[in-house]
């Protein structure tokens, strides 16, 4: 788990300096912001307007 404040890049490009070898990310993904998470998530394909007007959140 990654906490706010967490930059993910920033830790890469220190572990590369720190080894000196520099370090950076080819690739991040985001699976979980606050209750949304990736393993909930549907395809534009699954997604019809009854599924979407039902699974809205108020922010």
């Amino acid at each position: 788990d990654c906490g706010r404040g967490t930059y993910i890049r920033a830790i890469a490009r220190d572990l590369g300096k720190t080894l000196g070898v520099g370090g950076y990310l080819t690739q991040l993904r985001r699976t979980r912001i606050g209750a949304f998470s990736i393993d909930e998530a549907v395809s534009i394909d699954q997604l019809s307007p009854e599924k979407l007007i039902s699974n809205l959140h108020a922010v």
